[in-house]
C-alpha cells in the first residue's frame, strides 16, 4: 500500500515538473505582450488603413496581411462580352460593397456603350467632321477604347465609319494609287479590310507577317499595303476572329442575356 502511494506520488511529481517544463518553453517562445504605446499605433494603423497601405514602410507582404485581415471574399461577374465587371467585396464582420469596374476587351463592338458610340460617330460624320476630329470630340466626352488604355484614335473612328457604310470625310484627299498599282478583284487597301473585319490594323500586319493572308505593297510611294481576301476568305477570317474571341471571353450565366447598351461611358468609367 505504501509502495503504491509512493509511486503515485512520484508520478504526480513528474507530471508537474513536464507541465512546468512546458510552460517555460511556451513562455521563451510566445510573442512578448503589447505595450500601451504599441496597442494605441495599431488601433490608430487600423482607422487608417489608406495611409497604412500607402506608407513606404509597408511591404507587399504586408499589404497582403492587411488583405486577408479585412476581406473574406470577393466574387467578380464579367457581363457577357462588354468591359463591364461587378465585383462584390464581403468583409470580414459580414457587411458587401459592390463596385462596377471596366476591364480591356478586343472588340469595340462588345463595349456596352457601342450603340451610343456608333451613333456619336455617325453624327458627327454627318455634319462634315472628320475622323482626328470626331476621335478628339469623343475622347472630350469621356469615351474609352475597347482596351482602356489611351484616347480613342481616328482609325476607329474610320473603322466604325466604314462598317456602317458612311462616307469619310478626310483632312485631304487621300493620294490616288498608280494604275499599275490599284486593288485588283477581291483586293482591299490594309485599313478597310480591319474595318470590314472590325479589327486593328495591326491584327492585318500581324496576319501578313504569319501568312494568314497575303498581300502587296505599292511599288511607288507612300508603299500602302494591298491584302487579298476573296469572300471565301473573308468569312474564314470572321470564324477565325469569332473562335479567338469565344475562347478569351467567358460569359457569366447571371449575365449571359445582358444587353446593356443603356450604359454610358461615364457609368462605365
Amino acid at each position: 500500500m505504501v509502495r503504491a502511494l509512493e509511486k503515485d506520488w512520484e508520478a504526480a511529481l513528474a507530471a508537474q515538473q513536464q507541465l512546468t517544463e512546458d510552460w517555460h518553453r511556451f513562455c521563451q517562445s510566445a510573442p512578448p505582450a503589447l505595450t500601451t504605446q504599441q496597442k494605441a499605433a495599431i488601433t490608430a494603423a487600423a482607422a487608417d488603413l489608406p495611409g497604412l497601405w500607402a506608407a513606404p514602410s509597408t511591404t507587399d507582404a504586408d499589404r497582403k496581411e492587411v488583405i486577408r485581415a479585412v476581406i473574406d471574399e470577393i466574387t467578380i461577374a464579367i457581363r457577357g462580352r462588354s468591359e463591364l465587371v461587378d465585383v462584390t467585396v464581403r468583409w470580414a464582420g459580414g457587411q458587401q460593397t459592390h463596385e462596377v469596374i471596366r476591364r480591356p476587351i478586343q472588340r469595340f463592338e462588345d463595349l456596352s456603350y457601342y450603340p451610343h458610340l456608333a451613333k456619336r460617330i455617325t453624327e458627327l460624320a454627318g455634319a462634315g467632321w472628320d475622323p482626328g476630329r470626331i476621335a478628339d470630340q469623343l475622347n472630350t466626352e469621356g469615351f474609352l477604347p475597347a482596351r482602356g488604355a489611351g484616347p480613342i484614335r481616328h482609325r476607329l473612328v474610320t473603322q466604325i465609319l466604314h462598317r456602317a457604310g458612311t462616307p469619310v470625310t478626310h483632312r485631304r484627299r487621300p493620294l490616288p494609287a498608280h494604275p499599275d498599282d490599284a486593288p485588283g478583284k477581291h483586293e482591299w487597301w490594309l485599313p478597310l479590310l480591319a474595318a470590314e473585319l472590325g479589327v486593328t490594323t495591326g491584327t492585318i500586319r500581324k496576319w501578313l507577317h504569319q501568312g494568314r493572308i497575303a498581300g502587296r505593297q505599292e511599288t511607288r510611294h507612300p508603299h500602302r499595303w494591298i491584302v487579298h481576301a476573296s469572300p471565301g476568305e473573308l468569312a474564314e477570317l470572321r470564324a477565325h476572329i469569332d473562335r479567338i474571341r469565344g475562347r478569351t471571353t467567358r460569359v457569366h450565366p447571371k449575365f449571359a442575356d445582358e444587353t446593356p447598351d443603356h450604359i454610358t461611358p461615364a457609368q462605365s468609367a
